[in-house]
């Protein structure tokens, strides 16, 4: 594409160069820049993309969007403009012909519940003999395909890229978790959504955010920035769609200010989409819902009743894109388990263990609360905090773990660039405002909590100690499957080592 079609409409600061020029690719990352491409200098807050020009040059791209001046050579271009990472994505998404706008794009944001309900629309929507493709904190995945996910949400590039592998491949929806990094950052700009989904909101990642209210505004630009506008899909028009969780006070304030079509879903308050559980346990969930579509039953597997709000979530949502109800149905029931959220490793002991990914004073609220409604005796924790992240979550952690069970293990997760033991202190403050006993060796007779730096050990403490009727749940690495220690990132897997150490069967 000639590049005056391709920057067509974009505001620029200036133009250095020939627009004549024919432009096959866009890249970011000088090592991946090729022939015909056109680099784009991101300043970031770690790096700065216009420091790169002299590799992207040698590489052969035919110019340069900037926010600043750039050397160029002869025969090379240059376009300034004020915010090149939000230009990126609208640039390389009308490059490769917006495949956004071929296919049901669902974005999924708030801080917990995203994976899963990512995992419930793939379900739907194979009941539904339809093919899905997904974005998320575990893996993007289409028909067959997986890549590893080193951010929940990637670059618009690539996500570019990935949609238009999707469609080529004969998806026709995509459920896409997105993150407050990204809305914040401009990562989903050029990427057009029919449908957006509001979890909750709770404390995570202030350490970037500063406050709830800066968290706040990056999630809600989803619903007032990026959703609303006419959705074009194979010549119809449609209106975008939000469902929000009305339960959650944040998702309330969101209903109000949202500017596009609008669906509440909730167990408590009165909502479009209204859900009532009748049964959980050991055996999973049994939800009644109100739709406008009529009133349904719904059962699912997964446990514990944080999972009636994902359900509900993901089928609103697709409900107002025209799912019928037997098709939610079948989906939900038939998605037996998530990676790494309340995943049951199965085992012969006669205790039930857990693993799961929380590593947020809500997330782990929310895995102890089932665990306790689960465990037919004691509960059994292990959890750490992660190094080089919020460090405002760690004493609120500890109380929780110390709150609700009847022996905690508090280990290392991800230490990152931090000294496990320095976490740990941080930790311990949380844990001892509640007046918890610290033991002196592990026991499964009083309760009390104990410091296990090493995860591999702890864990090892935890199965020891636990008998019949026990709950042993294992928070905050969940579906990982490394640890990251300095700037080294070893192999390292909670499900693994429940395995090694009790011969379990696997995961149901």
């Amino acid at each position: 594409m000639k590049l005056k079609d391709l920057i067509k409409g974009i505001p620029t600061k200036s133009i250095k160069g020939s627009l004549e020029l024919e432009v096959s690719g866009i890249s970011y990352d000088s090592r991946k820049a090729g022939p015909g491409d056109l680099f784009v200098c991101i300043p970031g807050t770690k790096d700065d993309g216009h420091k790169y020009v002299k590799q992207a040059r040698e590489r052969g791209v035919v110019g340069f969007l900037a926010s600043r001046e750039v050397e160029a050579e002869a025969g090379q271009v240059v376009v300034a403009v004020e915010e090149p990472r939000l230009e990126m994505g609208k640039l390389a998404s009308r490059l490769a012909g917006e495949p956004c706008r071929k296919m049901e794009m669902v974005a999924i944001t708030g801080t917990n519940g995203k994976t899963t309900i990512s995992y419930f629309i793939e379900a739907i929507t194979a009941a539904q003999g339809k093919e899905c493709g997904v974005i998320g904190t575990i893996s993007h995945r289409w028909k067959g395909r997986e890549i590893p996910a080193n951010n929940t949400t990637p670059e618009s590039v690539d996500v570019i890229g990935y949609l238009t592998g999707m469609k080529k491949a004969g998806v026709s929806r995509v459920a896409m978790e997105v993150s407050s990094h990204a809305l914040d950052q401009k990562r989903v700009a050029g990427i057009a959504f029919c449908a957006g989904i509001f979890t909750n909101l709770t404390p995570e990642h202030l350490d970037y955010h500063k406050n709830m209210e800066n968290y706040f505004s990056a999630k809600a630009r989803l619903f007032t920035e990026v959703l609303p506008g006419k959705w074009l899909l194979e010549k119809i028009d449609y209106e975008p769609v939000a469902a929000i969780n009305l339960d959650d006070d944040y998702g309330k304030r969101l209903f109000e200010i949202t500017k596009c079509r609008k669906a509440g879903y909730a167990l408590k308050n009165p909502a479009q989409y209204q859900g009532e559980i009748l049964e959980h346990g050991w055996a999973g969930i049994k939800l009644k819902m109100k739709s406008p579509a009529g009133e349904f039953m719904l059962q699912s597997p997964l446990l514990g009743r944080i999972n009636a709000y994902n359900i509900l979530a993901a089928a609103s949502a697709l409900m107002e894109l025209g799912t019928r109800p037997e098709q939610v149905v079948k989906g939900v029931k038939a998605l037996r388990q998530v990676p790494g959220r309340m995943e049951r490793v199965e085992n012969d002991k006669g205790f039930l263990v857990l693993v799961d990914y929380a590593h947020t004073p809500d997330a782990l609220e929310n895995a102890v609360s089932i665990a306790n409604e689960l465990k037919k005796n004691r509960l059994v924790l292990v959890f750490g905090c992660g190094g080089d992240r919020d460090r405002t979550k760690r004493p609120k952690m500890g109380e929780i773990g110390a709150r609700n069970a009847e022996f905690l293990i508090v280990t290392s997760d991800n230490p990152r660039t931090e000294d496990p033991l320095a976490i740990i202190a941080e930790i311990k403050p949380g844990v001892e405002k509640t007046g918890f006993k610290k033991l002196a060796k592990p026991g499964n007779g009083p309760k009390g909590w104990m410091v296990e730096p090493d995860r591999r050990s702890a864990i090892e403490m935890a199965l020891a100690s636990a008998k019949e009727g026990d709950c042993v749940l294992i928070a905050g690495k969940g579906h990982e499957d490394y640890q990251i220690l300095g700037d080294r990132k070893i192999h390292f897997d909670d499900r693994e080592e429940v395995r090694r150490v009790l011969g379990a069967k696997g995961t149901r």
